[in-house]
C-alpha cells in the first residue's frame, strides 16, 4: 500500500471560489479587488506545495514502490497568513 499525504497544494486549475484552496481564493480576490476573508486563529501556520511536486511525488512513489511506503509532502516553508497579507 502506497500512501501520499500533501499538504496545501495550489496552482494552475485551482478554483478560487471555493472554500478550499487559500492561495487561488486569494488570487481571486486580489485580481477582483475584493475582500479577502480569512477563517481561523491569527497565528496558525500553513505550509503550501505547488501541485507539480505533488504529482513528481506521487510517480516517484510508484516508480519505487514497496510494501507500506508512507510519503508525506510538505512545503519547504510554514507561514502565518495573517502576516503575508498585511493585515
Amino acid at each position: 500500500m502506497i500512501i501520499v499525504r500533501p499538504s496545501n497544494a495550489y496552482g494552475i486549475g485551482q478554483v478560487g471560489k471555493r472554500r478550499a484552496g487559500f492561495i487561488a481564493y486569494a488570487m481571486q480576490s486580489i485580481l477582483g479587488k475584493t475582500e479577502i476573508n480569512i477563517f481561523g486563529a491569527a497565528g496558525t501556520i500553513r505550509d503550501y506545495i505547488y501541485v507539480t511536486s505533488v504529482t513528481r511525488a506521487i510517480r516517484f512513489s510508484l516508480d519505487k514502490a514497496k510494501p507500506e511506503l508512507l510519503i508525506i509532502l510538505v512545503g519547504r516553508l510554514g507561514i502565518q497568513i495573517w502576516k503575508y497579507l498585511n493585515i
